[in-house]
């Protein structure tokens, strides 16, 4: 733990939190709603986190070369979540013309 500094650990922790706050907002907003383009964005979003998650515990282990799979790990997941928005956000598009 000691590769970030106390304040770069918080910034990266509160991120994460801040992520499950959003996702919650939004699919409590989608469910108000009743709007599945919201759901599927709200779902897209746990990659996201995961994404997250990944990197925050290669991190906690002082960037340890064993778990250097974690990298294109979360690497992964950010794409996949990056074309799942496009796509949601393509549908959404669709279905508003």
């Amino acid at each position: 733990m000691g590769s970030l500094s106390f304040s770069t650990w918080q910034i990266h922790q509160l991120c994460i939190l801040d992520w499950v706050f959003a996702i919650e907002c939004i699919w409590n907003f989608a469910v108000f709603k009743k709007s599945k383009i919201f759901l599927l964005i709200s779902n897209t979003l746990i990659f996201f986190l995961i994404s997250g998650i990944c990197i925050l515990n290669w991190h906690y282990s002082n960037n340890d070369s064993q778990l250097r799979w974690l990298i294109n790990f979360q690497a992964s997941f950010t794409l996949l979540a990056n074309l799942i928005c496009a796509i949601v956000l393509a549908i959404r598009y669709h279905l508003i013309k």
